[in-house]
Parts: C-alpha cells; sequence; structure tokens
C-alpha cells in the first residue's frame, strides 16, 4: 500500500467518524473524543483494505 494511498484512508477514516459521531450526537467538534473516533475509523479502514486487497 503506498503512502498516498494510506493517507487518502486516514483522512477518509477522519472525516467519517467525525460525521457520524457528531450525527448520533455522541461528541461535538473539537472534543476529544472525536480524536480518538478518527484514529480508530481509520484504522478500521486501513485494515479492511488490506484484507480486501490481498484477495
Amino acid at each position: 500500500m503506498g503512502f498516498m494511498l494510506t493517507i487518502v484512508l486516514g483522512i477518509a477514516g477522519s472525516f467519517g467518524a467525525g460525521m457520524v459521531g457528531q450525527f448520533f450526537g455522541w461528541y461535538r467538534a473539537g472534543e476529544g473524543a472525536g480524536f480518538i473516533a478518527s484514529i480508530i475509523m481509520a484504522v478500521i479502514l486501513l485494515v479492511i483494505y488490506g484484507k480486501l486487497r490481498s484477495r
């Protein structure tokens, strides 16, 4: 997996976690929980992409 694809998947995970968390009211913009959720979502996307790519 290339450097650029890793960056894109990380940004997509961060954006997705931010939108979902704020939609459900779990946290507001700028809270620490959003940062943690962004990291978790980015790692999940990277794992999913890695599994799909290995097939």
